[in-house]
């Protein structure tokens, strides 16, 4: 098994608490933004069953909107956006990454912490450069280049944004296996953040790392 210290430690040089601490900002930014335009009270056409599906649609392109700004304003220091074209022709889709030394992090909403990410051909490609990283705590010790980047999945979701996780995806089969990399965004503080790794909780300055012991499993697998 591969240096789990090592590979943290890596992740947190691109994702410290500041950064954090601006993920959770853009988070709350749009998903305010989108409350503001799909209010009944403000246009009608959003009085139905489906305001909450229709919302979470939104909640894709302004999540991305405001990662980006968060980029080019600083809040996210050292990270650069880059889109993904996903489709060909004009008017197609994009993904926003965001690249940063050691990772790139692509935001994904869902309805549920615990739902798995939709299938796709990107997010299919992240896993499997997961599986033979590196850089992450893989079963199998698979001959691959050293400067592989972690491919992190921003997931986020619930009404108001109650949740927000940084995970790593890291099975191309088994859409429900990831590494997990922070608790919580969205219940940081500026004081703490939690890192999970996989042993016994080890306290820093303003920053709270959670190396885990042998017996318990920082992988979760459905």
């Amino acid at each position: 098994m591969r240096d789990s210290e090592d590979y943290f430690s890596k992740i947190k040089a691109d994702w410290p608490l500041r950064n954090l601490l601006g993920l959770k900002w853009c988070i709350q930014s749009a998903y305010s933004a989108v409350g503001a335009i799909t209010a009944p009270e403000s246009n009608a056409a959003f009085a139905t069953p489906n305001r909450w599906f229709l919302s979470g649609i939104l909640r894709f392109g302004f999540v991305d909107y405001y990662l980006e700004e968060g980029c080019r304003n600083g809040l996210l220091k050292g990270i650069t956006p880059v889109w993904l074209k996903l489709t060909d022709g004009s008017g197609g889709m994009a993904a926003l990454e965001l690249r940063g030394t050691h990772t790139s992090l692509i935001a994904h909403h869902l309805a549920k912490s615990d739902d798995p990410p939709r299938d796709s051909k990107l997010r299919f490609e992240k896993r499997l450069m997961n599986q033979v990283s590196p850089m992450l705590p893989t079963l199998d010790e698979v001959p691959t280049s050293s400067d592989r980047q972690v491919n992190l999945t921003l997931v986020h979701g619930d009404k108001n944004a109650e949740f927000s996780f940084l995970r790593a995806y890291d099975n191309p089969t088994d859409l429900t296996s990831y590494v997990s990399v922070f608790d919580n965004i969205m219940g940081l503080q500026e004081q703490s953040a939690r890192l999970v790794v996989e042993a016994e909780e080890i306290a820093e300055p303003k920053v709270e790392i959670k190396l885990p012991s042998q017996d318990q499993a920082n992988r979760h697998s459905g």
